[in-house]
């Protein structure tokens, strides 16, 4: 049985120190000034091939003989890297390689590395839950392409921000770039097990995400019934994936199967090979099974009892295929981009700014397009004094304690110097909820608890890091108005565009994960009078379901007037013996 990846080691300590690096790329201007660069990639190109090499050796120790069969397929008796395959988009391909090749150019021109940014969007099987938080496929991608992509001139930083029991909407669309940033290059979507056929719940999740400055590469991970939405965008001009569980599950059945193997048989297998495929499926079986989730050598390790490990979700095997093949994909992208700049010839900067004028021609088609979505939200469409263009392309403000999220981290939410990341947990904690249901009649001028759920936290695991994400809360009680002021000024200044606000504002209730406390206010009891809110002054006397959360109305209209300063007096209180807990609020 596999044991634990400490999550003191040197791809974590490597990982935390590659998580932000804040330094602003140079202007067209600056860019113009070093055009005695030159093109010549060939030492970034030796340097790449050695850091695959190493990236390959890795896994050839890792898969033993059955390396080449699983990543390799045969075609005219060449091998073929299987990825290029599983990711058969020959336009996004080019275009997804054009943006590496950006930001190889630029790191020369400018003489610095670039940052490189993957996002990664899910649910509990994309967070590892049941697993070990390193074990997750995102933090596999990594362990293993850093060096792949320093040698091409850029950082490499991943955001493993899926969140268990949470769909792609309304929530995590609406909240974009304060979950994820809004400097990610890629972003993967990876919540078919929550969103269960709602295609528009794909559509305005990729929206969203579109709207960022870096026109970012989209994909869509196990689950392609909505590869309408990957085509949709692949013609507004992003780059566009889309990544079948059908297909992996055939790449599955090239490991071999170990039903019914004798212990010394499984221990000859290599680690990534045995106990991987038992019959037809990964990880299960009388066999498989046992060897699904990782373990500490010592039987009485709390540890050993996490919560989460269930049938439906992936064991650390899985994770580690699945982000070994992504982080293929990536080394062949920047494979390809680099000799591409190798066949180029002309001035750095020219070819640069030819490049970007390419990316910003594609993707006009989406900033210049007026038509509505194509999959539209049957609770919007319910909601006529709400512009559909608004909620899917609008700026918007987002006020979410969830984590993981860059808001958070970044000390944005809570207006604070305490900064951190999802390793080293030194940002606002805010009050453990205990002590938040107790507080009496808080202090208006202060902002609404910022709260967290201790049990949900696994606590008697102390040895190893279990998950990242956790539904972490504002709370209202029966004691006294609870505030929030939004959007904060640091909210403002960071996330605005100077675009006016135009009053509509939704609500988000926390993840209980199906268990609510019965004295807690949620999303199904939220209509019945147990909370007064206002806002400006204004008493909200109606609430409009939008995938799982509610815009709140008054008088009829769903519009509230901001104040003076542009911002929104929200004041909630709960009736006795309730209580309720805020998971966000977005204002468009």
């Amino acid at each position: 049985v596999a044991l634990f990846s400490s999550d003191a080691s040197n791809n974590h300590a490597r990982s935390a120190a590659m998580m932000h690096n804040d330094s602003a790329p140079r202007g067209d201007g600056q860019l113009r000034r070093s055009l005695g660069v030159s093109l010549d990639v060939g030492q970034m190109k030796l340097k790449f091939e050695a850091a695959k090499s190493q990236m390959i050796t890795k896994l050839k120790g890792d898969y033993g003989s059955y390396y080449d069969t699983v990543f390799y397929d045969a075609v005219n008796d060449t091998q073929v890297p299987v990825v290029r395959a599983l990711f058969n988009a020959p336009i996004s391909w080019e275009r997804f390689k054009r943006k590496a090749m950006i930001k190889i150019l630029k790191s020369k021109i400018e003489g610095k590395n670039q940052p490189f940014i993957w996002a990664t969007g899910g649910h509990s099987g994309a967070a590892a839950h049941g697993d070990l938080a390193n074990e997750s496929y995102t933090r596999i991608i990594m362990q293993n392409v850093p060096d792949v992509f320093e040698a091409a001139g850029m950082d490499f930083h991943g955001r493993p921000y899926a969140m268990g029991a949470t769909s792609s909407a309304s929530e995590v669309s609406s909240c974009m770039k304060e979950i994820f940033g809004d400097d990610f290059d890629i972003i993967s979507w990876d919540y078919g097990m929550t969103t269960v056929g709602n295609v528009n719940r794909v559509e305005v999740f990729m929206w969203r995400a579109a709207m960022l400055k870096t026109n970012p590469a989209l994909l869509i991970l196990q689950n392609l019934r909505y590869a309408a939405v990957l085509k949709e965008m692949e013609e507004f001009g992003f780059p566009s994936f889309g990544m079948q569980s059908s297909e992996t599950n055939n790449l599955f059945m090239r490991f071999p199967d170990s039903e019914g193997k004798t212990e010394a048989e499984l221990n000859e297998m290599p680690k990534l090979v045995k106990a991987m495929r038992c019959g037809k499926q990964p990880e299960k079986g009388t066999t498989c099974a046992p060897f699904k989730y990782s373990k500490d050598p010592d039987p009485n390790e709390p540890c050993n009892n996490r919560k989460y490990r269930v049938n439906w979700h992936p064991g650390w095997k899985w994770h580690q295929f699945y982000g070994d093949l992504l982080s293929f994909f990536l080394t062949e992208i920047i494979g390809d981009a680099l000799d591409a700049i190798g066949n180029e010839a002309g001035d750095p900067a020219s070819i640069l700014k030819s490049l970007k004028d390419q990316e910003e021609a594609d993707v006009k088609r989406f900033r210049l397009n007026t038509k509505p979505p194509t999959y539209p939200d049957k609770d919007l469409a319910a909601l006529p004094d709400i512009p559909v263009d608004t909620i899917y392309r609008k700026p918007n403000f987002c006020h979410i304690p969830r984590l993981p999220s860059e808001i958070r981290y970044r000390g944005i939410l809570t207006e604070t110097e305490q900064k951190g990341n999802y390793m080293d947990m030194g940002f606002d904690r805010g009050v453990a909820e205990d002590t938040g249901i107790k507080t009496q009649v808080p202090d208006l001028d202060k902002p609404m608890q910022l709260v967290w759920t201790p049990g949900l936290y696994q606590p008697s695991c102390t040895k190893y890091v279990l998950q990242y994400d956790h539904p972490d809360y504002f709370l209202a009680n029966e004691f006294g108005e609870s505030k929030l002021h939004l959007p904060n000024p640091t909210e403002k200044a960071v996330y605005g565009t100077g675009e006016a606000i135009q009053g509509f504002i939704m609500i988000c209730m926390a993840n209980c994960h199906w268990n609510c406390p019965g004295d807690s206010i949620n999303t199904d009891n939220l209509v019945s009078g147990n909370v007064t809110i206002t806002v400006n002054g204004d008493q909200v006397n109606g609430y409009s379901p939008y995938a799982g959360c509610h815009f709140l109305k008054h008088n009829g209209s769903h519009k509230f007037t901001p104040d003076a300063d542009d911002r929104f007096d929200l004041r909630f209180k709960t009736i006795p013996k309730k209580y309720m807990r805020l998971s966000s609020v977005v204002i468009w």
